[in-house]
């Protein structure tokens, strides 16, 4: 990891002195997408992303990553709480955190709080065989709530919550 940050740090020493001046260049976007909720597992991301956004601020420019949240029990995903918590550790280290929500690779799933316990394939067959072929063990009995933790609008109603929060603190 050291000589790639070694060669990110003079990319964004040298662009500094490029685009000094110059008002459209707004930052760097980390276009990978990490798995939110991996920053809470210790992995030296943190650290990685402290030492990314340090080189940027000397730059005085913008810094934003790209977020995959998971609510997919099979995944061994986080819960809602946990995910809240990587949010919370990542906020003061991006000026941006685009949040995806994986719904197109089973990672998370759209369902109404009435839904928990209904099979997946009688609600969302195109979900269900997404499912089917990354996890065998899917039935057509699997439930919802047999899958995922929490709906996809449930994270995003939390993370709205919770970026309404960290704007009226700052």
């Amino acid at each position: 990891m050291q000589p790639f940050l070694v060669l990110l740090k003079r990319l964004v020493e040298s662009d500094g002195q490029l685009f000094k001046s110059d008002d459209l260049f707004k930052g760097y976007f980390l276009s990978e997408d990490l798995l939110l909720s991996a920053v809470n597992t210790g992995l030296p991301l943190v650290d990685f992303l402290s030492t990314v956004r340090s080189y940027v601020a000397a730059s005085s420019k913008t810094f934003g990553i790209n977020v995959a949240v998971s609510t997919n029990k099979l995944h061994n995903s986080a819960t809602l709480q946990d995910n809240v918590n990587s949010y919370k550790i990542l906020a003061p280290l991006c000026d941006v955190i685009s949040v995806m929500d994986g719904r197109g690779s089973g990672l998370t799933a759209l369902y109404w709080n009435t839904q928990r316990t209904q099979a997946i394939g009688d609600a969302d067959m195109t979900l269900f065989e997404i499912l089917q072929t990354t996890y065998p063990s899917v039935t057509n009995e699997t439930t919802f709530s047999d899958v995922y933790w929490n709906s996809t609008s449930e994270v995003s109603n939390t993370y709205n919550y919770f970026l309404l929060i960290l704007f009226y603190s700052v």
